[in-house]
């Protein structure tokens, strides 16, 4: 994803799982930067996705507290086969990274969950990305 699209203003790249884990790390309120437990797939931490979630756009009670300024907005997602989908209910994110089948490792956010997902997705799909500064 990174280059090959140009979907990054020049300057800019889309994370790598490295950056991604750095960031719920220095976010989430009990686990930090280079704990464990962010090397796991599935759900993870206690509170990063709230303290990253939009306080609007997500169905009721699942808003977050934007603590950090970061701002997800509940975008849904499309996936090849099926139809736009989610929307107030999750937010999806490629980073940079594959694993050794050429899967992306992605991010998602729920409106259920305060913990951010780490996992793996093939890349026939439109999820959001996130841009961040060289």
């Amino acid at each position: 994803f990174q280059g090959g699209r140009g979907i990054c203003p020049v300057g800019y790249h889309i994370p790598d799982d490295s950056e991604w884990k750095e960031l719920e790390g220095y976010i989430d309120s009990q686990y930090e930067v280079g704990n464990p437990l962010w090397e796991n797939e599935g759900w993870r931490g206690l509170d990063a996705g709230k303290r990253m979630k939009a306080l609007l756009t997500w169905i009721p009670g699942g808003n977050g507290n934007n603590l950090f300024g970061f701002k997800v907005l509940a975008a849904g997602y499309w996936e090849t086969g099926f139809s736009y989908t989610a929307m107030g209910e999750e937010a999806q994110f490629w980073g940079s990274s594959h694993d050794s089948g050429q899967n992306a490792i992605k991010r998602a956010l729920k409106y259920d969950q305060d913990g951010v997902s780490r996992s793996y997705h093939w890349d026939e799909a439109a999820f959001s990305v996130r841009c961040i500064r060289d």
